[in-house]
């Protein structure tokens, strides 16, 4: 990663999908691993504790997660027809994401409070 002239990070972004298409299952390439998934539990309640097939799902969660994130940026910088990634890439990804998601929520509760 570095720094561009406008002071965001930015990265290869052909380098990018190749590492993210790559780590398929491989636990050293996880972002977030089972022991910091079971940190962060234990922030958040200190007697608690998940079972397997919940960490599993959870891994699986934010694996598939950073790698659509990691696409999707990475297809956004090569529209622009760069030969990088930049932070405004991913930012762009998640904002159109949640924005996408939240109009998708509105028209379900518009529905809704409309047949009370």
């Amino acid at each position: 990663m570095s720094q561009n002239a406008s002071g965001s990070s930015s990265t290869n972004y052909s380098n990018a999908q190749n590492s993210s298409s790559t780590s398929g299952g491989n636990n050293e390439n996880q972002v977030l691993t089972r022991s910091r998934l079971q940190d962060l539990v234990r922030e958040v309640d200190p007697n608690e504790q998940l079972d397997e097939e919940v960490e599993e799902l959870l891994l699986q969660i934010a694996d598939d997660f950073i790698e659509s994130t990691v696409n999707a940026s990475c297809q956004l910088a090569k529209h622009r027809q760069a030969t990088a990634l930049d932070v405004t890439d991913v930012q762009m990804h998640l904002d159109n994401g949640i924005c996408g998601f939240l109009a998708l929520e509105q028209m379900s509760l518009g529905r809704i409070k409309g047949r009370l």
